[in-house]
């Protein structure tokens, strides 16, 4: 809980949201009720829009928001957090740590062959860092949950931006709701 309390924006309330892989973003979603954090349903106006940026077959985007098991690119994901975080009903978003093809082993290599897999993997890399902006840039909290994943540049620019990255949607629901009860203890945001 001290690396969250460290770096990341202190919320002005308890409202979450959640993107997450389908029976994850479930766990999170009943981890925080738990906690006593909200998981407020979005309006329609935004769940239409983010539905726009997910594939046809997923869900409707209510909170939480799942890409349904479907490729995607890491500025996909960029996007919807960043949407989530725009938000005024929204204190603090909980997701994976974002996809970039190094979770597939795969890293630059400076080689001609080996150019579009290396140019996809530096823009992955690109976004991350954009991704990694986005709590100072909102001014709100990001928590993220490592799915199957040890070790890789990515989590190494979340961590160096300050954004915890943990094993289990219960420890990251956790997390959230230190930062939310250290907030109320401080008085930036007001328990109900």
């Amino acid at each position: 809980m001290a690396e969250a309390l460290v770096a990341q924006p202190s919320p002005k309330g308890k409202r979450v949201a959640i993107m997450g892989s389908g029976g994850q973003g479930v766990v999170v979603t009943d981890a925080c009720a738990s906690l006593g954090l909200d998981v407020p349903e979005f309006d329609e106006e935004t769940t239409t829009s983010l539905q726009k940026m997910l594939p046809a077959h997923a869900p409707p985007a209510r909170n939480p928001v799942d890409f349904a098991g479907s490729y995607r690119t890491t500025l996909n994901e960029v996007l919807v957090v960043e949407k989530l975080l725009s938000l005024d009903y929204i204190d603090g978003v909980i997701t994976n740590v974002p996809i970039t093809p190094l979770i597939w082993g795969l890293k630059p290599v400076p080689s001609e062959a080996d150019k579009t897999s290396s140019s996809s993997i530096e823009t992955s890399l690109r976004d991350t860092r954009r991704f990694a902006a986005l709590p100072q840039k909102y001014k709100k909290p990001i928590i993220t949950m490592r799915f199957r994943r040890i070790d890789d540049t990515t989590i190494d620019i979340l961590k160096e931006a300050g954004i915890p990255v943990y094993d289990t949607p219960e420890q990251a629901a956790r997390a959230m709701a230190t930062l939310v009860k250290y907030a109320e203890a401080r008085g930036i945001n007001e328990p109900d």
